[in-house]
């Protein structure tokens, strides 16, 4: 085996779901983007299962409707206390809506810069609605990139450190997941 073994907690919650969170520097309240469910197909034994694939065995159901103030307050005070922390999706797992609303979750997973909105997987959104919210989203990025490059002083990646750094890592993916 190439890579470490990481040996997770037992979570015994029956659902889980994506929480996109977008939040603005030197602010203390952000929002949430992409509330989703998803909802696997588990009539597939699991060595039929290709997690690299995962989208084409997964259901994502839109949560969206279900965005509340609650859980967004929630939220600000959990990536508060992560430092530098200002868009991400949050993988957590609960057995309910309601769970979460109460801060009854656990939190599986956490992406940065790259997190899908998984809402957008949901069949019923149309395909302009989608194009929409992706440049929605990527434009929320790239104004928290250009305030933290210009207060960090941060110097952009050189393209080609860059595209070794991209190489490098679809290397590393396609290894363990082709």
């Amino acid at each position: 085996m190439k890579g470490k073994l990481i040996i997770e907690e037992y979570i015994d919650k029956k659902e889980e779901y994506g929480i996109l969170y977008v939040r603005a520097p030197h602010t203390s309240s952000g929002t949430i983007t992409s509330f989703a469910l998803k909802s696997f197909d588990f009539k597939k034994l699991p060595e039929e299962i290709n997690f690299s694939k995962i989208n084409k065995k997964t259901r994502y159901i839109n949560l969206n409707a279900y965005i509340t103030k609650d859980i967004v307050n929630l939220f600000d005070q959990i990536s508060s206390d992560i430092n530098g922390f200002y868009f991400g999706r949050f993988d957590i797992k609960a057995n309910s809506v309601i769970d979460i609303i109460n801060g009854d979750f656990k939190i599986i997973e956490l992406n940065g810069i790259g997190s899908v909105p998984l809402h957008l997987y949901d069949p019923h959104n149309s395909l302009q609605y989608c194009y929409r919210f992706y440049k929605e989203h990527y434009d929320m990025a790239l104004q928290i990139a250009n305030t933290n490059k210009i207060e960090q002083k941060i110097r952009p990646m050189k393209p080609g450190v860059l595209l070794k750094t991209v190489f490098n890592t679809y290397l590393n993916f396609s290894t363990y997941y082709s």
